[in-house]
């Protein structure tokens, strides 16, 4: 996997979602690093730790790196506009 840096274009992200994650790897939270906070007028921000078990290598060793999803709340559905992951 690459680090791309900021990545914009919803084009893009799928592009590289579906060549460096899908089937590729897995992803694990690391228990009890899981943070949700209200932000009133608008939905929720999640953080926490994550990590990517690379399905190719089995024996890899697993590094966990931070994540912020920003989640709007609208017409009673959920739905993530952000997403930040520092690897």
């Amino acid at each position: 996997m690459t680090r791309a840096g900021l990545m914009t274009s919803k084009k893009k992200l799928n592009q590289a979602l579906k060549n460096n994650i899908c089937g590729k790897v897995t992803r694990e939270l690391k228990k009890g690093s899981l943070e949700v906070y209200e932000i009133k007028g608008y939905g929720a921000v999640e953080m926490g730790l994550h990590g990517f078990h690379n399905n190719q290598e089995p024996s890899s060793q697993l590094h966990y790196s931070k994540f912020v999803h920003l989640w709007k709340r609208e017409n009673g559905y959920w739905r993530i506009t952000r997403v930040i992951s520092l690897h």
